[in-house]
């Protein structure tokens, strides 16, 4: 066996441990709260040792991070193809109604994970989770959107956070996810029609005489 064979294989071994510590991390989490989870039970449910737990993580939060990361980089994937598809000028009102979507979509992918209201008893899901997105949605903006009066992570972490209590305040109200999506649809274009953060149109003038 060559030392690249070694390689692959140590590299896929690792992967299926990090792997099988997150699957136990949100089957736990989808029956307790993260402050009642302990690493001995993660390490129990997904049959290792704790010795390789802490070869991989520091502790359940940094583990928690890793799989938020990997849900944030699914919905910067997922934010990608929403722009080439419907909004290939990075018109910034169709920019955040693509977010929304983003942010919809992962909220029904992991229903269990991260549902609503009782995630608000663990605050630190949501606001990891949160920031994650913020970042890599912010990533996206600031490499597309033109400059505005407020800085790209100001913005889309307002958005990011604002569209997440929406969602809670929504469900709360025994909104459907589809009333939720053209309310906060509504809320989004009230704000960026009215300029409040100063956002340049990309729409083109027609300079024709």
């Amino acid at each position: 066996m060559t030392q690249r064979h070694i390689s692959e294989k140590t590299d896929k071994r690792i992967q299926n441990t990090r792997n099988s510590l997150k699957k136990a991390f949100l089957r736990l989490l989808s029956e307790k709260p993260l402050s009642d989870i302990s690493v001995r039970e993660l390490c129990r449910v997904a049959n290792i040792t704790s010795i390789t737990f802490y070869k991989h993580f520091s502790d359940k939060y940094d583990l928690a991070i890793a799989t938020f990361q990997e849900w944030s980089m699914e919905s910067r994937k997922e934010f990608h193809a929403l722009q080439a598809e419907n909004n290939p000028d990075n018109e910034p009102l169709l920019s955040y109604y693509n977010l929304l979507d983003c942010i919809l979509n992962i909220q029904k992918r992991e229903r269990e994970e991260i549902s609503f209201p009782e995630n608000q008893a663990d605050p630190y899901l949501f606001f990891s989770l949160s920031q994650n997105i913020a970042r890599e949605i912010g990533g996206v903006f600031q490499a597309e959107q033109p400059a505005a009066e407020f800085s790209v992570p100001l913005i889309s972490n307002f958005f990011c956070y604002g569209i997440w209590g929406f969602i809670a305040a929504g469900e709360k109200d025994a909104l459907s996810a589809e009333e939720i999506r053209e309310k906060a649809r509504a809320l989004i274009r009230d704000i960026v029609e009215a300029n409040i953060f100063h956002i340049p149109s990309r729409k083109k003038t027609n300079t024709a005489s």
